[in-house]
């Protein structure tokens, strides 16, 4: 079965020997390819630990930037308080004063000119002139006394929109100072556990060269780590600076107080305008009932006027000695703010300094030790590309020496996208014996999360321009994932499991059970469209089935889809004229060739008679960028 024994899993074309019959590749060759593995695996790892180190390195080096904005914000901020405390408190309380002074004097203009009414109206004829002028000059002296009022609630609502602004200011400049102190506390922190992984990947990767020197001690000189490459060690294993248990500041002060006093005031001002209000209504009520003249009738009606006044005005008064208790909780909360924010602002101060040591040690000196370690690592790095040319040119000369000199090495994949230890292991080998023995299911809820290991991977696509009412898609995507809902779960597979079988990837919803029904995720099934090798969407036949049928279709992979590579071949089955009756039937019959009988190296293998199912093997020729299709006849359309 050479959809599995292709080299092509490890990014490499079939060896000669895999389709001529010849024999399988003898000790010396295999000796030289596990050589090379190990080599390849090293560096790997040298690569993986150099990145983490580069990282590392940009990690502290990023430094200065949040610390040098953490040290300029300490005076406006300082400053920001100051004109909280001196200018925008003191206004504010003035200014409220002066309002609570406007509405005493309303209070008594009213009660005045109230009384100056009843006068008027109780006056003898002879003394009604004077009655009326002393009406109009309280009537006056209210007006007055009003309008003081309203231009005090003017002055009072501008002094706490400044208070207002400068507890706005306050905040902005304090996030100015604690963002980039939590983040550098937050970059001491990570940095320090970046730290240890690379002390750790290095101790690992000098353990792994130990064991490539022993092993040319034993008589394998292709796995010599080269001279003097050992990768170099850190002063010490934990950080060489304190590193910060918070990484959080105390938020800035709030605006809670200002709101609350500011509503207090607003029920304040309500009230008293109904005090007012329903305090001249009593008056006139009050009147009317002094008047000897009203009938009984009337009197009742005023009778109950009255008594509805005196009920609202008795709640009236209670809202506002409620609204006058808010306004001296609020004031007393905001006159304590300064002095509970500047002992916050210290603390916030003493914390950023308390990381000025770390900042100095770890943009210092141990960025110092890092650049080295990095140099150092650059020189292993270029030292381990050499061995392994050698330990290839040991290889390829190993096979030539078996195979002839006619014998082409394949392409091997750079040291940074080949693909796992594991994978590599004993390639040459899995390449005489793998075959696909079973078949799974993979659950796939976002691109790239497949489980490694498997033989080969089948996954469920759909076309392009697919919708969920789509006529006949419904149908048969129904018929297909019958025939697979019930396979083996894909995770619960061992390693020696996985090798053997073939995983159908089946894109599904974020939220999808492992177990219950069986649902393909048309969105995500359609973006795995354009991840696929370019053999497939470049064939013209195969691209206009992609993009103009709906589908569903099957495509199998030496791999998993996000680590293909141009030249894998591919296997592509389109089920978009399938019938829909038959569709399990083509599924049973794909699932059993895969396992017994389907050679991508050759063409001659064909689907049963009179399944109408459009199935090709897809390739790009090496080194051309040209597409060969092994197409199988009369089923291409």
């Amino acid at each position: 079965m050479l959809l599995l024994a292709l080299p092509a899993a490890c990014g490499l074309a079939a060896p000669a020997w895999a389709t001529t019959g010849q024999r399988p590749p003898g000790a010396a060759a295999r000796r030289a390819r596990a050589q090379l593995d190990v080599l390849a695996q090293l560096q790997r790892d040298a690569h993986a630990a150099q990145g983490l180190a580069d990282s590392l390195q940009a990690r502290l080096q990023g430094l200065a930037g949040p610390w040098q904005a953490a040290q300029a914000a300490a005076t406006p901020t300082q400053a920001a308080l100051v004109a909280l405390r001196s200018q925008a408190l003191p206004a504010l309380a003035m200014q409220h004063q002066r309002w609570r002074t406007a509405t005493a004097a309303v209070d008594a203009a009213a009660g005045a000119h109230q009384a100056a009414a009843h006068q008027l109206l109780a006056a003898a004829p002879a003394a009604r002139g004077a009655a009326m002028a002393r009406l109009d000059t309280a009537t006056t002296a209210r007006q007055a006394a009003e309008l003081a009022e309203q231009l005090a609630q003017q002055v009072l609502a501008q002094a706490m929109a400044a208070t207002g602004q400068a507890l706005a200011l306050l905040g902005a400049h304090w996030q100015d100072l604690a963002r980039p102190t939590s983040n550098t506390a937050a970059t001491l922190q990570q940095a320090a556990q970046d730290w240890a992984a690379l002390q750790r990947r290095w101790l690992a990767l000098q353990a792994a060269a130990q064991l490539a020197d022993l092993a040319a001690e034993a008589g394998h000189p292709a796995l010599a780590h080269p001279a003097g490459a050992a990768w170099p060690a850190l002063p010490q294993a934990t950080a060489p600076w304190a590193v910060p248990a918070a990484t959080s500041a105390a938020a800035a002060p709030a605006h809670t107080a200002l709101q609350d006093w500011r509503g207090a005031d607003r029920r304040s001002q309500q009230a008293l305008q109904a005090l007012w209000l329903q305090g001249d209504a009593q008056a006139a009520v009050q009147q009317a009932l002094a008047d000897s003249g009203c009938s009984a009738a009337a009197c009742a009606a005023w009778q109950a006027d009255a008594a509805a006044l005196q009920a609202s005005l008795a709640r009236q008064q209670a809202a506002l000695a409620s609204a006058q208790a808010g306004q001296a909780e609020a004031a007393h909360s905001l006159h304590d703010l300064p002095a509970a924010a500047g002992q916050q602002l210290q603390a916030l101060l003493a914390w950023r300094d308390s990381l000025a040591p770390a900042v100095a040690d770890a943009g210092g000196p141990a960025l110092q030790a890092l650049q080295a370690a990095s140099s150092v690592g650059a020189a292993t790095l270029a030292r381990l590309a050499e061995a392994r040319s050698r330990a290839e040119a040991a290889w390829v000369a190993a096979m030539r020496a078996q195979y002839g000199q006619r014998w082409l090495p394949p392409p091997v994949a750079g040291a940074t996208t080949r693909p796992s230890m594991e994978a590599l292991a004993g390639s040459e080998q899995a390449s005489m014996s793998a075959q696909l023995t079973s078949h799974a299911l993979h659950r796939l809820r976002a691109r790239g999360d497949e489980p490694a290991g498997f033989g080969a991977y089948t996954y469920v696509l759909v076309g392009a321009s697919v919708r969920p009412g789509t006529p006949g898609v419904h149908g048969r995507l129904q018929r297909l994932l019958g025939e697979v809902r019930n396979l083996p779960l894909a995770g619960q597979m061992d390693t020696a499991q996985r090798a053997q079988a073939n995983t159908f990837v089946v894109p599904t919803p974020a939220d999808s059970p492992d177990h219950g029904d069986l649902v393909v995720d048309l969105p995500l099934a359609q973006s795995l469209l354009t991840h696929l090798p370019p053999a497939l969407r470049l064939a013209d036949a195969t691209r206009r089935l992609l993009y103009a049928e709906n589908g569903p279709f099957l495509v199998t992979l030496p791999g998993p889809l996000a680590a293909a590579r141009a030249d894998w071949p591919l296997l592509f089955a389109d089920l978009s004229k399938t019938p829909e009756v038959v569709v399990a039937d083509v599924v049973r019959r794909y699932m059993a060739d895969l396992i017994g009988s389907f050679n991508p190296a050759s063409t001659t293998w064909a689907p049963p008679a009179g399944m109408q199912v459009a199935i090709a093997l897809v390739r790009m020729v090496k080194g051309s960028g040209d597409v060969v299709q092994a197409v199988f006849p009369a089923l291409l359309r």
